[in-house]
């Protein structure tokens, strides 16, 4: 075979080889813009999740075994805080003696023989609870603020924080709905706390100023300004009050003279 057709069987394989090169290029490009093109929108649907760790501002505490939420952003972050993994889930529960906030990897837990789960955030609460002591009786439990009304009790938004037994399959777009929905009932809650707050607190306004008014009533002789303004305007008072009697002539005394008897002593 004559040499000119190796040469050109050659020059035609080295133009596949670039044109197949090329080609696979323009693919990893492209599949690569679709790909940044499919996460932005993914984005806009879910929320982003940074991880806090102990050397950012948002590290508080020790880190926990599990990842918990610390902090819902206005851009829709979820910040973490604790183990960086994929599937995460955070639990709060809550203390069963003073209704506080217990955070994976905090507090106590105690199973009884009947399988009953309790769930203390200290050991305070735990050593109470052993005591048999009764949380309503106990000024700094959620039990006596709320049997006393210091605290809301009947109220939409208290509805949506309750244990859920039955299991819902996960759906992006409703776990996104989700948080935006947990977020805002957290707004109105706190808007609603402070109203009750408010309106509870109307009362002390005319019991403070009884109160006050007793206090300077009491206490208004340590007072010696107010002291000498009092004593001017009560002898300003009795001056007003005086009233001129007519004098007489003759004395009782020497009217009663004349007809009065005579004490003498005899002397022997």
């Amino acid at each position: 075979m004559p040499s000119h057709y190796n040469t050109h069987a050659r020059r035609r394989r080295n133009a596949l080889w670039r044109k197949n090169i090329i080609t696979a290029i323009l693919s990893l490009i492209l599949g690569f813009v679709l790909f940044k093109v499919l996460q932005a929108r993914m984005s806009d649907t879910r929320p982003r999740v940074t991880h806090a760790d102990r050397y950012s501002k948002e590290y508080k505490y020790r880190p926990a075994a599990s990842p918990i939420v610390t902090e819902v952003l206005d851009d829709g972050t979820i910040r973490l805080r604790g183990a960086n993994h994929h599937d995460t889930h955070a639990r709060i529960d809550h203390c069963y003696f003073c209704s506080g906030n217990v955070y994976p990897g905090h507090g106590t837990a105690f199973v009884r023989n009947d399988s009953k789960y309790f769930r203390f955030c200290s050991s305070k609460c735990h050593k109470n609870f052993k005591m048999k002591r009764n949380p309503r009786k106990l000024r700094w439990t959620k039990a006596f603020r709320k049997a006393a009304g210091k605290e809301m009790t009947i109220d939409s938004t208290l509805e949506f924080e309750k244990r859920r037994h039955v299991p819902v399959r996960y759906n992006r777009t409703l776990v996104a709905t989700t948080l935006k929905a947990m977020k805002r009932v957290g707004e109105i809650r706190k808007r609603r706390e402070v109203a009750f707050w408010k309106n509870r607190m109307a009362a002390n306004s005319q019991r403070r100023k009884l109160a006050d008014k007793k206090e300077v009533s009491k206490s208004i002789n340590l007072l010696p300004g107010i002291k000498a303004s009092t004593k001017a305007a009560a002898s300003a008072q009795t001056a007003k009050q005086k009233v001129k009697v007519p004098k007489n002539k003759s004395s009782n005394l020497a009217s009663a003279g004349g007809s009065g008897q005579k004490m003498t002593m005899d002397m022997d």
